[in-house]
């Protein structure tokens, strides 16, 4: 948990979220993240930095005590522009320099502000956080051969225009070639609206009402962009009238 001198609380819980509530404690707003999160550090613009722990990051708040997300590139993104290049490595090399000495923030105990170029959170500004820039860029030069999006999803579980589906049922597709993850749009109006981006290829839809016809739709996601998929439906079934 982290309070920001705005008096808002973060707080990264057991449920994959990050939640901001304010003094009071009315919750001022929740984000989603994939798996677990860690603990909400400040940065020394006011903004809220938690990482998951697919090593995307969510910033949150700033001086105006607004509330807004940022899903980056990765933590070795330093300057958010959604790419891990050179201009990282510079960020990293100016943070590097200015940590020749004992004084902050060379030397900050983990409860200062955020250091940036920390990029392993080990207090320290290194060889370990060149090491983790050099390995995502390679990752991205390999990623960015992929000249075309990713494929369709396909293969929906409910198929498309089912009927008589249990009001507590799960979406199952199978994965477009090259997709790194998942948009989710579902609903009861068509087009259906998006939920949330994941990695698996199954979604609990939660309980549905009975006799209702639902839409669904997943995007598949890729560095090399996103492949728009088929809007899916299928109708839940009723209760059984009494003999």
């Amino acid at each position: 948990m982290t309070v920001g001198s705005n008096g808002l609380i973060y707080a990264a819980s057991d449920d994959s979220r990050l939640y901001v509530v304010d003094p009071n404690g009315w919750e001022v707003a929740r984000f989603q993240g994939d798996h677990w999160l860690s603990l909400p550090v400040i940065a020394a613009d006011s903004t809220i930095v938690v990482c998951g722990v697919n090593d995307d990051a969510i910033l949150t708040g700033d001086e105006n005590s607004t509330v807004w997300a940022i899903r980056q590139h990765g933590c070795e993104d330093l300057n958010a522009d959604e790419a891990v290049n050179l201009i990282d490595f510079a960020l990293l090399a100016a943070e590097w320099l200015n940590c020749t000495d004992t004084e902050w923030p060379c030397n900050y105990d983990g409860e200062e502000l955020y250091v940036r170029g920390d990029i392993n959170r080990d207090q320290y500004v290194d060889f370990s956080d060149l090491a983790a820039i050099a390995d995502r860029l390679l990752d991205d030069v390999r990623w960015l051969k992929l000249s075309t999006p990713p494929g369709q999803a396909s293969n929906p579980n409910p198929a498309d225009g089912t009927t008589g589906v249990s009001t507590d049922t799960y979406l199952i597709w199978t994965a477009g070639s090259d997709a790194t993850s998942h948009d989710v749009y579902f609903g009861a109006i068509s087009p259906p609206p998006f939920i949330r981006n994941q990695t698996a290829t199954i979604f609990r839809t939660g309980r549905l009402s009975e006799n209702t016809t639902y839409y669904w739709r997943i995007d598949e996601v890729s560095l090399s962009g996103t492949t728009t998929g088929t809007v899916w439906s299928f109708t839940t079934g009723g209760s059984w009238p009494p003999v």
